[in-house]
């Protein structure tokens, strides 16, 4: 029960007059000569105000206490605890130790100086600290518990498993051990292991967020994302202020494709902590997928003035830029992201499209050869050096890098497409046949992979057209237009070989379409389109 004097002293404090209640007590020591009394006083009073989260008014009335009577071990230990809360580290390890100082015996010292030293990765120091502890208490099972996670940090995770398996010994009932254990398999892969660990965390303290969210990871991680999403929210129903779980909870609903849902988690886990960086990167790459261009763009750039160094939103930046169109922004980006992270092939291949798109093509070459460099069996960076060497006229190197690009990945689609455009050309030229039946077989391969796949469609009734095969050439155009009914090449295409195939009137209406969706279509000889349109014309009147 607080003494009346205790009662007025936090009355004064709530008034916001802590100076004057530590005035107040410091002459009441003075007067009496109750020191250590009122050192205690001050001790208990900074505990309730810890409690409320009141941090530097505890850590104000703690300083007092030791100023009014240094011999009191408690309010050190209180003090260092504070401060770890503070993340005055350096000023929480020197409490600690003075309390030690004071008291060599206290094991709860040690214990709580090891947390500070860890954190400031003083690792030989925390262990040592640790032991100290474990050593003054053997069946001190949170020290065994915090020994362990150091271990699991440092990588040494057969001791960490060891000492957790003594803390979870000691106490049954400690779920963070259980908890943590789990993380330390999850760590090494050892995810079903992992998963049994969670779930007794969850068995021993159904409220313990932090093993929800752990197993959420390991289903995520397994692409188990309905479970996941299950985890996440019962975290949220636990405690719905829980900013990271709204933030893996939109990663999952990213997974799942539902990209409004995921939106709104984002935009919750920015409103609880709108200085996360990687929760408006992670925002803006599902506004990209809801094509709210301009809102990922703002998001990126939002992440990168938080983080100037996170590589992965510069790099997003340049993506949306790109997908906009904007290619000389989107080339700044991602110079900007190569020279955050100069070995990252991924972005050296993002680099060389966008300076494709430029006509920069032997930049483009650069800067694919980069990304190859970098990461040996680097496919898509292949079938991109050799799409850009296409483009370049440069049909032997083109051919022999998409060849290694399938080499790499022979499910990849785009390369076989593009193997079939590199021998088409080569047909041509050389007026093979051979050529142009092998470039066929491509095609083929490439549509087997992506029944999807409109160009794949389109290349191949372009074969078709020059083998003056009309009727297949037909087919292909018009399935590739079912499956991308904006693509004015395709129309411009199929009417080509209608008028090969004296179907003037569809003719005249494919290239007209054409013409409505890209105005500045020039693969249609101009000339020809005039003839087309007047010889429907004149067959028209004829019909008439």
């Amino acid at each position: 029960m607080p003494s009346e004097f205790e009662e007025k002293l936090v009355e004064m404090i709530n008034r916001g007059q802590p100076d004057d209640a530590i005035l107040t007590c410091k002459k009441n020591a003075a007067v009496y000569g109750y020191h250590k009394d009122t050192a205690e006083i001050l001790n208990n009073i900074a505990r309730k105000f810890k409690e409320k989260n009141a941090l530097s008014v505890a850590e104000k009335l703690l300083k007092a206490s030791i100023e009014i009577y240094p011999g009191y071990v408690k309010s050190y230990a209180d003090l260092g605890f504070v401060q770890k809360d503070m993340k005055k580290l350096k000023q929480a390890e020197e409490s600690f130790k003075k309390a030690i100082d004071l008291n060599p015996g206290l094991g709860a010292a040690y214990n709580d100086r090891g947390l500070v030293l860890h954190a400031l990765k003083k690792y030989d120091a925390a262990e040592e600290s640790y032991r100290k502890a474990i050593d003054l208490n053997p069946t001190d099972a949170i020290a065994h518990n915090n020994l362990g996670f150091l271990y699991k940090d440092l990588k040494r995770f057969k001791r960490a498993e060891e000492h957790y398996h003594i803390a979870i010994s000691l106490d049954p009932k400690f779920s963070a051990a259980y908890d943590n254990l789990g993380v330390t398999l999850f760590s090494q892969e050892r995810y079903d292991e992992a998963d049994e660990f969670f779930k007794k965390a969850i068995d021993v303290d159904s409220s313990n967020v932090s093993a929800y969210i752990n197993q959420g990871l390991i289903f995520y991680h397994q692409k188990r994302y309905e479970e996941a999403e299950e985890s996440y929210s019962k975290v949220l129903s636990i405690d719905p202020g829980f900013m990271v779980a709204y933030s893996d909870l939109g990663l999952v609903l990213y997974h799942l494709k539902r990209f409004e849902e995921a939106e709104e988690k984002y935009r919750k886990a920015i409103e609880l902590d709108s200085m996360n960086a990687l929760a408006y990167n992670n925002l803006g790459i599902i506004l990209l997928n809801l094509k709210k261009y301009s809102e990922s763009k703002e998001s990126f750039e939002k992440a990168i003035e938080l983080d100037a160094n996170l590589v992965q939103a510069k790099r997003n930046l340049g993506l949306v830029l790109n997908k906009i169109k904007n290619f000389k922004d989107a080339e700044i980006a991602y110079k900007k992201a190569i020279k955050a992270d100069p070995n990252n092939p991924g972005i050296y291949n993002d680099l060389g499209l966008v300076l494709y798109r430029l006509n920069k093509f032997e930049e483009a070459e650069e800067s694919y050869k980069k990304a190859i460099k970098l990461k040996k069996n680097f496919s898509s960076a292949y079938n991109n050096l050799g799409e850009c060497l296409y483009a370049w006229k440069k049909l032997d190197e083109a051919e022999k890098y998409i060849r290694k690009a399938i080499v790499l990945n022979d499910k990849n689609a785009f390369a076989y497409n593009n193997l079939g455009l590199v021998l088409y050309e080569k047909g041509r030229e050389q007026k093979e046949n051979k050529i142009l039946l092998e470039a066929m077989k491509f095609y083929n391969k490439a549509i087997k992979l992506n029944p999807e796949f409109a160009e794949g469609y389109n290349n191949l009734g372009m074969l078709f057209y020059e083998l003056k095969k009309y009727s297949s050439a037909e087919r292909a155009f018009k399935r590739a237009i079912n499956l991308n009914r904006r693509d004015a090449r395709a129309y411009n295409n199929l009417g080509l070989v209608l008028f090969s195939l004296q179907k003037k009137v569809e003719a005249r209406k494919a290239i007209n379409i054409a013409i409505v969706l890209d105005p500045n279509l020039v693969k249609f000889d101009r000339e020809k389109r005039k003839a087309i349109s007047y010889r429907v014309s004149e067959d028209l009147k004829k019909k008439n």
